[in-house]
């Protein structure tokens, strides 16, 4: 914890951590009457950000996903083997393989991008600053009662204020 905030002043706070089991990194985003911080801790290093209160622009959860997996994952189980059946595809390959071949190869590329597609799914708390800054931190390694409290505790202030 900063030496710039005092424990009891603190009155939500959200933790949580990302990275490998050898490069691990905390961030802690937490909220006082005045102000919102963000603390990074990694390893031995750690920083802290602060914004006052009246900074914050918006807040909420987002869900994100990488759509060009999506796509990838449609070309190679739809597209492709549409235009394999229709013999558009069938005969550009240099190499002599079957149909079925390219069809279960196709398939299997179409499978391994979906699964990307679903495991690159993550859904963050985020808070927007005017100046275009983001304090976000995974929903998957946190408590989500904690994020609710920080949510709570940050419309009671705005109305107050």
């Amino acid at each position: 914890m900063s030496n710039v905030i005092n424990n009891e002043d603190i009155k939500v706070k959200v933790s949580g951590s990302f990275g490998s089991l050898f490069s691990k990194t905390n961030v802690t985003i937490g909220a006082t009457d005045k102000f919102v911080y963000k603390e990074i801790a990694q390893g031995r290093n750690s920083g802290t950000k602060i914004f006052p209160q009246n900074r914050i622009d918006s807040y909420g959860i987002e869900v994100f996903q990488e759509r060009k997996h999506f796509l990838y994952s449609v070309l190679f189980i739809i597209i492709l083997p549409v235009a394999i059946f229709l013999n558009q595809i069938y005969n550009w390959v240099p190499i002599d393989i079957e149909r079925n071949t390219l069809l279960i190869i196709s398939g299997l590329a179409g499978l391994v991008f979906f699964i990307i597609w679903l495991l690159s799914r993550k859904l963050t708390f985020e808070i927007n600053t005017i100046s275009k800054q983001k304090l976000q931190i995974e929903l998957k390694t946190t408590n989500s009662e904690n994020v609710e409290n920080f949510i709570k505790f940050l419309n009671k202030s705005i109305k107050e204020n």
